[in-house]
């Protein structure tokens, strides 16, 4: 539901790929995906009744931020693709009527 800040995104590389012995993107002879898995025990630092709360708390005060001019809402990060999952889910996916013709034309093996 949450995507990491670019830094963030450096630490896990760091932690996936050279902890792992997978190797650093950017490295030619890198040829292994590493992973780094944490897992975090919540009840060890608070109830997952109180996490929950303080976390939709934070969203809630984010969302509720001024937006500038232009700007109608604020999304917190996956907010836009869960709402398109959902919106695609219910409509269908919009497909070109030339696209899908030409989709048509490939399985078929007939040139559009």
């Amino acid at each position: 539901m949450f995507a990491e800040p670019p830094g963030a995104a450096l630490g896990f590389g760091i932690l996936g790929g050279v902890l792992s012995g997978a190797g650093c993107s950017g490295k030619p002879e890198r040829d292994a995906r590493g992973v780094f898995v944490q897992v975090i025990d919540v009840e060890s630092f608070s109830s997952p009744v109180s996490f929950l709360d303080q976390v939709t708390g934070l969203i809630a005060r984010i969302k509720d931020t001024p937006t500038l001019p232009g700007v109608d809402e604020i999304r917190i990060p996956g907010e836009y693709a869960a709402r398109t999952k959902g919106d695609r889910r219910k409509n269908g996916i919009y497909i070109e009527e030339v696209t899908w013709a030409e989709i048509i034309a490939v399985a078929t093996g007939i040139s559009a």
